[in-house]
């Protein structure tokens, strides 16, 4: 065979091996955050409700388009850059609120870098 058939018809390991490695840490990173939920729920039972849904709402956008990962992947360009622009924005936004209530309402910066953070996300859903 020649070099540009060979290039033509690459083998199967270099086109489906870097795809199936990425399901595989996708679904080992998954359970880790399944199991981080449930340990929020057992160590945590009398957090306010607002937290109980942020928390379990982060989980449940995570997990859309899950069961249908290995058949279909056409949910790709909906899940990653605004599902994952979602989750992002969502997640800094607390933990820049916690900084600002843990400083005693002091820290300046921090309602600027929620801000940020926002801008951020209208940024990822206009790719």
């Amino acid at each position: 065979m020649t070099v540009a058939a060979d290039l033509a018809n690459p083998p199967l390991i270099f086109i489906a091996g870097p795809q199936l490695l990425g399901f595989f840490f996708n679904w080992g990173l998954y359970g880790v955050l399944c199991v981080q939920v449930y340990m929020y729920q057992m160590s945590f039972p009398d957090d306010p409700k607002w937290r109980k849904l942020f928390i379990y709402g982060l989980l449940a956008l995570e997990t859309w388009g899950k069961p249908d990962g290995f058949i279909s992947f056409h949910t790709a360009w909906f899940s990653v850059p605004v599902v994952g622009g979602i989750i992002s924005c969502a997640v800094q936004s607390v933990f820049g609120w916690h900084i600002w209530v843990l400083s005693g309402r002091k820290c300046r910066v921090t309602p600027g870098l929620i801000a940020l953070q926002h801008k951020q996300l209208q940024a990822k859903q206009r790719e």
